[in-house]
C-alpha cells in the first residue's frame, strides 16, 4: 500500500478527545483518594437507642467514658413496659412487691400509704362487727344460740343505722352456764380470748386514725399507739374536712365501737380496758370539742332530733356497761351536756 493512501485513511478517521490530565504539583486541583479504590457497601445507620448510648458513654470534657454493668442492665430494663407488666400482674403478687420494696427501702413507706384511699365507713363498721363477733364466738361458755344471737343482734343493728337503735346490752347480763355448772376461772377464759381480743383492738386502732378528730401529738404520747398509728394520724390530720358531714362520721364509728366495747362479757372489759379505753375516751373528747366548735363557733346547723339521738347515746354510755367504760363516758356526757346541752334544752344557750 503506498503511503498516500494510509496518510489518508488516518485522516478519515474521527479524532477522539483526550482525557485531561490532572497535574499532581497543581494547588488549585486535589485528587479525590476514595476515587482510587472501588466504592464499599453502604454501612447500616445507627438507631436512636444506639445513639443516645454511645453519647451517653462520652463525658463533657468530651473523654470515653466506661460503661458499667448496671448502666447495660438498666437499658435492658428499659426495653420492658413496666405499666403494662403491672396491669397484668395478679393482685396476690403485687403485695409482694409492695412488701420487697418497703423492706429494701423503709423511706417509701410513708409515700405508698399516701397513694392508699382512706376506707369508707361502711368498710370500717362492717370490720369492727366481724371482729366483735368473733371475740363473742371465741367466750368458751356455751350459750344457747338465741341469747348469743340476740345480745350480738343489737350491736349489729346499731353499726348499721346508727345509735337510735342500740340499747346498751351488756353480754355480762346474759346466763352463762358452763358445762358441768360450774363457773370457770376468769384466768382460763381471758387466756382463751387473748388473740381474739388483739384482734379486735388492732381493728379498732387500725381504723380509729381515719374517723378522729384528735390530735396527733397528743396520740402519739400515748403507749398504746404503734408507728403505724401515729403515722396514719399525722397523714390524715392533713387533709382532714372540719364539716358536718365529717362530724357525723366520727360520731357513728365511735358510737359502734362504743357499742361493740360494752357488749362483750365483762371478763372481757379489763383486758379491752388497757388498750383500747384511754384511747377511746380522747376520741370521744376530741369530737365533742369538735362538735362545740362548729356549732357554737362556725354556726353549723345540727337538727333537734340529731342532738337527741347524740345526747340519748352518751346518757347510756355513762350510766351501763363496765364500770371503767361509765366512768370515762361520764366525763365525755357532762362536757357534752355543758357546751351543747342547750340544743334539747338540758342547759341555758351558750352565749
Amino acid at each position: 500500500m503506498s503511503p498516500h493512501i494510509v496518510s489518508s485513511s488516518n485522516h478519515d478517521l474521527p479524532s477522539r478527545p483526550k482525557k485531561r490530565s490532572h497535574d499532581a504539583d497543581d494547588p488549585h486541583v486535589r485528587r479525590d483518594a476514595s476515587m482510587d479504590r472501588s466504592p464499599t457497601p453502604e454501612r447500616p445507620k445507627k438507631t436512636l437507642s444506639k445513639r443516645l448510648r454511645t453519647i451517653s458513654a462520652v463525658d463533657a470534657k468530651g473523654k470515653r467514658v466506661k460503661t458499667t454493668k448496671s448502666s447495660a442492665a438498666n437499658e435492658e430494663d428499659a426495653d420492658f413496659d413496666l405499666g403494662l407488666l403491672l396491669n397484668d400482674l395478679p393482685a396476690t403478687s403485687l403485695r409482694g412487691v409492695l412488701t420487697a420494696l418497703i423492706d429494701a427501702d423503709p423511706s417509701l413507706r410513708k409515700r405508698v400509704l399516701s397513694f392508699i384511699p382512706a376506707p369508707t365507713l361502711q368498710t370500717a363498721l362492717a370490720a369492727l362487727a366481724d371482729a366483735s363477733k368473733r371475740l363473742h364466738e371465741a367466750h368458751p361458755y356455751s350459750f344457747s344460740s338465741s341469747s348469743s344471737s340476740s345480745a350480738f343482734s343489737q350491736t349489729s343493728s346499731f353499726s348499721a343505722i346508727g345509735a337510735s337503735a342500740f340499747s346498751i346490752h351488756p353480754f355480762s347480763s346474759v346466763a352463762l352456764p358452763g358445762a358441768s355448772g360450774a363457773h370457770m376461772r376468769d384466768s382460763y377464759i381471758t387466756s382463751r380470748l387473748e388473740a381474739p381480743i388483739q384482734v379486735f383492738v388492732s381493728t379498732c386502732l387500725r381504723y380509729l386514725p381515719y374517723f378522729s378528730f384528735a390530735k396527733p401529738t397528743s396520740i402519739a404520747a400515748q403507749p398504746f399507739a404503734s408507728s403505724a398509728t401515729q403515722h396514719h394520724s399525722a397523714l390524715i390530720s392533713a387533709y382532714d374536712n372540719h364539716t358536718k358531714a365529717k362530724l357525723v362520721e366520727n360520731y357513728m364509728f365511735l358510737a359502734a365501737l362504743t357499742g361493740h366495747y360494752a357488749s362483750q362479757p365483762a371478763v372481757v372489759h379489763q383486758p379491752l380496758a388497757s388498750h383500747l379505753l384511754e384511747r377511746l375516751g380522747q376520741e370521744w373528747h376530741a369530737w365533742v370539742d369538735e362538735t362545740d366548735a362548729q356549732i357554737n363557733k362556725q354556726g353549723a346547723m345540727l337538727a333537734r332530733s340529731e342532738a337527741e339521738e347524740w345526747t340519748n347515746f352518751l346518757d347510756s354510755v355513762a350510766t351501763s356497761g363496765s364500770p371503767e367504760l361509765s366512768r370515762v363516758m361520764r366525763g365525755v356526757r357532762d362536757k357534752w351536756s355543758s357546751r351543747l346541752g342547750w340544743l334539747i334544752g338540758r342547759t341555758p344557750m351558750v352565749e
